[in-house]
């Protein structure tokens, strides 16, 4: 996926409990580039819960999910003009200290976003150009 300066981009994240028993207080965490501006809704299903916001940010925080039962967020992030590619997202999952995992494999996941045609930028782009002019 790409996306450029300026645009929005969406992110989804799917928490599932493939059971067999219910997980309370199991513990949702992120992470995005902090040029970001991000609004995160969420999901429950069936018997499960989560902050349905929009909250501002990135997916986190404690949720409770049913066997066989899914928790879907939805991020929308405003990509800045002063992001630097690639965007990297980062999500995970894990359990409370009163339960085992017998996975713990998939509890996270990553991705990146490439910004296409980006230039290198390095801060010092704007003000006057008279120190590189060869006009007296």
């Amino acid at each position: 996926d790409t996306v450029a300066p300026g645009e929005s981009m969406q992110v989804f994240v799917e928490v599932l409990n493939l059971g067999p028993s219910p997980v309370q207080g199991a513990s949702v965490a992120s992470s995005v580039d902090e040029t970001l501006v991000c609004t995160t809704t969420c999901a429950a299903g069936s018997g499960s819960a989560c902050d349905a916001g929009p909250v501002a940010g990135v997916p986190g925080g404690l949720v409770y999910l049913n066997p066989d039962s899914v928790l879907d967020f939805a991020m929308t992030c405003s990509v800045g003009f002063d992001v630097m590619p690639p965007i990297a997202f980062h999500a995970s999952v894990a359990p409370p200290p009163t339960l085992t995992d017998p996975d713990t494999a998939n509890n996270l996941r990553s991705i990146s976003v490439a910004i296409p045609g980006f230039l290198f930028a390095d801060g010092f782009e704007a003000g006057s150009t008279d120190r590189w002019s060869s006009a007296p």
